[in-house]
């Protein structure tokens, strides 16, 4: 998983797994059929509080190194943040919703669903800082 190899994952590779979270909420979810007895082994499910702790140390990870991120890597990052804020502001909070969907809310939205400003704050001014390298391409590379 990116939370088991976030020490050898380059800036790129950490702003792609952002860009691949916004995808896979887009995904239509196949319906659940019942749910099997609670004596089955449920292997490859994780615990909220462990998936919790995996989405705050990726997010703080790539909110620490963002001043290390290159046009397209800062350009990637604020793109994938973006969509997923504007998945779960469409959404809404629903009941029952999966738990990835509570802790990316926490992450980049505040209590009344608008985005996290610190967070995009912190991401303009990166921006700002290598502004003079952006060109068209590095958008439409996306």
């Amino acid at each position: 998983t990116v939370y088991e190899h976030l020490d050898d994952m380059s800036r790129r590779d950490v702003s792609a797994f952002w860009t691949c979270i916004s995808k896979l909420m887009t995904k239509r979810q196949p319906k659940q059929r019942s749910k099997s007895s609670k004596n089955d082994n449920n292997i490859g499910e994780i615990s909220f509080e462990d998936m919790e702790h995996m989405l705050y140390t990726i997010f703080y990870d790539t909110a620490n190194g963002i001043g290390h991120c290159n046009v397209r890597e800062l350009t990637e990052t604020t793109l994938g943040m973006a969509k997923i804020v504007k998945t779960l502001r469409q959404h809404g909070k629903r009941r029952g919703e999966d738990s990835s969907r509570v802790i990316l809310r926490r992450l980049l939205l505040s209590k009344d669903l608008n985005p996290n400003r610190a967070l995009f704050k912190l991401l303009a001014g990166a921006s700002m800082d290598i502004i003079h390298q952006f060109d068209a391409r590095h958008l439409s590379n996306l």
